[in-house]
């Protein structure tokens, strides 16, 4: 939660609690959505290249509830898979799913071979959708659990 040594002020009760996935999260954008989401006392997984930037994060970011680091390259689908249930497995139904991982090396286009341009789909694009496959279920498992929860409380 927030504290004297945090830069967040707003606070959005709502993402107490909930668990958040997001690609890319060791440095950069990814690192500042990880600490704002863990600052919210979200429950955060995520994944990262970048193994030693991704555990040091996971560190600072221990305590009440701590974060979830898994290593992982997103253009490797069934590793992105297997980070997304671990991150499940560990703090429950996804409620929130940010594919922040990207490859932004700015490039004029006359230089961009065919390797590049496969290589700059599979960072950008290609993992955004392999999630959505198992996001549904997700999705549907999470809507269950808030309308049970919502209807409890209700009665």
């Amino acid at each position: 939660m927030t504290n004297a040594s945090t830069p967040y002020t707003a606070r959005y009760p709502s993402l107490a609690g909930r668990t958040v996935f997001i690609s890319g999260g060791a440095s950069g954008i990814g690192e500042s959505l990880v600490r704002a989401f863990h600052a919210q006392g979200a429950k955060v997984g995520f994944c990262d290249l970048d193994k030693a930037a991704g555990d040091a994060l996971a560190t600072q970011l221990q305590g009440e509830h701590p974060a979830l680091f898994v290593a992982c390259d997103v253009t490797d689908t069934a590793a992105l898979a297997a980070a997304i249930d671990a991150v499940r497995q560990r703090f429950g139904p996804i409620a929130a799913l940010l594919n922040n991982a990207a490859n932004d090396r700015r490039h004029e286009m006359a230089d961009v071979s065919s390797d590049d341009f496969d290589r700059l789909v599979a960072v950008n694009f290609k993992h955004q959708s392999s999630p959505r496959r198992r996001w549904p279920t997700t999705c549907a498992r999470w809507a269950a659990a808030r309308s049970s929860t919502s209807a409890r409380s209700a009665g």
